[in-house]
Formats: structure tokens, C-alpha cells, sequence
């Protein structure tokens, strides 16, 4: 992989190679019979512990509606809570806090190079609709209106999705990751 070692950097790291070799040997030595399913499930819970099966009505701390600002710019770092009581009182649209973030990132990009790929027509197409819905009264909670970003982790169908790898530059799936359909 193009990494070159000193010999005095080899002798420092065979010690610990040797020991990690000898745990892998030692998990390779158990056997398991492949009628074992593999642990697909995590349950954290302890042997005879229990937890409530019933949902509960899902109660949120009161929220202190925040005025909007003379400079819009000063609620770049506000919480998730404030920025929806903003657009739930209407004291900004999505498609405004949008345009906002959207801004930020093509101005800040060149320096942090946090975005592998802009989505500016869809994040306003998503916004207009958000508006639409609460213009309509159909408040979906917290997060409606909200914009977001997905790490290019996740596959985005018709979106370059390139996994922070330079294989994939250019790819472009044809589905998408659940978590982006959710």
C-alpha cells in the first residue's frame, strides 16, 4: 500500500503483530457449526430483564418560540427545536431556511470541503412542498421543513454517491438506502 518502514520501526512493531496474529489464530480455532445463525439481533438486555412493550404519548419539554432575528444569518447554529418553531409560527419558510444553509455551504465548502455532492434543486423542491403542506395545515412535527444533509455514505438513487472513495467518484445509484427512503 506504499507505507515504508525503518528497520528500527519493524522491530517496534512485530511484537504486537505477532500477538494480534496469535488472537486471530485463536478465533480461527473455535469451531462453529454452520447451523449457528450469526447475531443479526443486539438485545442489551440482562437474563430476566424487561422492558414496557406499550407506547407512550410522546410528551415534548415546552418550547420558548423564538423571535426571528434582525440578521437571519445568527440562527445558522440554533437547535433543531427553535429553527421549527420558527417555521411552525411562520416567522420563516423552509424554502428561506434552506436557501440559508445552502448559501453557507457553497460559501464555507472551499475551506472545510464538507460536501461531496450539492442537491440545491431538490433541497428547494423538498422545502416548496414542506411549505406547501403547512400552508395547508399539515404539520408533520419537529423535523417538517427542516432542511438536512445525508453523508455520502448513503446510497442516494440519481444522486452521485461516491462512499468517500475514489473508485466510486462518479457513481450513481440506482436505489436508495433505506435510511434515505425513511
Amino acid at each position: 500500500i506504499g507505507l515504508r518502514f525503518t528497520v528500527k520501526e519493524r522491530k517496534l512493531m512485530i511484537g504486537d503483530l505477532n500477538e494480534q496474529l496469535a488472537a486471530y489464530e485463536k478465533l480461527r480455532a473455535i469451531s462453529i457449526d454452520n447451523g449457528i445463525p450469526p447475531a443479526f439481533a443486539f438485545d442489551p438486555r440482562l437474563s430476566g430483564m424487561t422492558f414496557e412493550t406499550t407506547q407512550r404519548k410522546i410528551r415534548f419539554s415546552p418550547i420558548k418560540t423564538p423571535r426571528l432575528p434582525d440578521n437571519v444569518e445568527d440562527i445558522a447554529f440554533w437547535p433543531v427545536t427553535q429553527l421549527a418553531a420558527l417555521i411552525r409560527t411562520r416567522q420563516i419558510s423552509s424554502v428561506e431556511l434552506t436557501k440559508l444553509y445552502l448559501e453557507r455551504l457553497h460559501r464555507y465548502d472551499s475551506i472545510l470541503k464538507c460536501v461531496a455532492t450539492f442537491t440545491d434543486d431538490l433541497a428547494l423542491k423538498q422545502a416548496r412542498r414542506a411549505d406547501r403542506e403547512s400552508a395547508r395545515g399539515e404539520y408533520r412535527g419537529l423535523l417538517h421543513g427542516i432542511p438536512y444533509g445525508a453523508k455520502d455514505l448513503l446510497a442516494t438513487r440519481g444522486i452521485r454517491t461516491t462512499w468517500g472513495a475514489e473508485p466510486y467518484r462518479d457513481h450513481v445509484p440506482a436505489v436508495n438506502a433505506t435510511v434515505i427512503d425513511r
